[in-house]
């Protein structure tokens, strides 16, 4: 990618960590990311300031494809992860028949936050697989079969805690928000579904699938034990909200 493509991408995440429909973890995350590709490709304060979409974001309503994959690094557990976060962040799926592949319909910003956590709990789970495995003395099962449960137990604490960020937020919607920003998200979720609605005409799609995959109790435990160090952003930057600014 050129400079002016990463340029262009640190703009559009400060400009979404901005959007004040998001929460403060979602605001920390975006935040970091910028930072994390401001320093790895050592981008300035200027070219962030030229980059063309630096004041809005681009949140329209469209699809994608994404884990065009069948198997792999735990992917049962994987796909529920994604899941999760889409359920959780206003983003529909839908999962190829033969599931080689599966497809996200929501607004862009959305969907790039689905697609950044996904990334990012991936390989904290990796870590704290690996770390937890070395000290499951005596497992009541071997590695792979372990390791597995383990990844179901670590998506489903994670999936919990992010409920409840969500439930909070959405409280402090109602609580503290100006008149109408609940009405706006609620119209923001229509949207999606209708687009999803008409993409699909009608057409029944494919359900979920039996999960075989969790057989072992020790991998499932310390898999959900350890969901709950996993970063989900909103220890970042000092655990609160920061106002960004540009061209300052």
């Amino acid at each position: 990618m050129p400079r002016d493509g990463y340029a262009d991408k640190i703009a559009k995440l400060l400009a979404m960590a901005e959007d004040p429909s998001v929460t403060e973890s979602e605001a920390a995350n975006f935040l970091a990311k910028a930072s994390e590709l401001r320093m790895n490709q050592m981008i300035s304060d200027d070219e962030i300031r030229r980059a063309g979409t630096a004041s809005t974001p681009d949140d329209t309503i469209a699809w994608r494809f994404v884990m065009r994959e069948k198997s792999g690094f735990v992917i049962k557990a994987r796909r529920e992860l994604l899941y999760g976060l889409c359920d959780i962040h206003n983003v529909r799926t839908a999962i190829a028949s033969d599931r080689s592949y599966i497809k996200l319909f929501g607004h862009t910003t959305d969907m790039d936050f689905v697609e950044q956590m996904l990334a990012s709990l991936t390989i904290q789970m990796r870590g704290h697989m690996e770390s937890a495995w070395r000290d499951a003395i005596g497992a009541d099962a071997g590695a792979r079969t372990w390791k597995t449960s383990f990844a179901h137990g670590y998506v489903g604490r994670v999936i919990v805690r992010l409920r409840a960020i969500q439930a909070a937020k959405i409280t402090d919607v109602r609580e503290t928000s100006a008149p109408g920003v609940e009405l706006v998200l609620r119209d923001r979720n229509v949207a999606v579904q209708k687009y999803y609605d008409d993409y699909f005409g009608g057409r029944k799609l494919r359900g979920s699938y039996k999960n075989t995959s969790v057989r072992s109790a020790d991998g499932v435990v310390a898999g959900y034990r350890a969901g709950a160090d996993a970063d989900l952003g909103q220890t970042r930057v000092g655990g609160s909200r920061v106002q960004l600014t540009r061209g300052t």
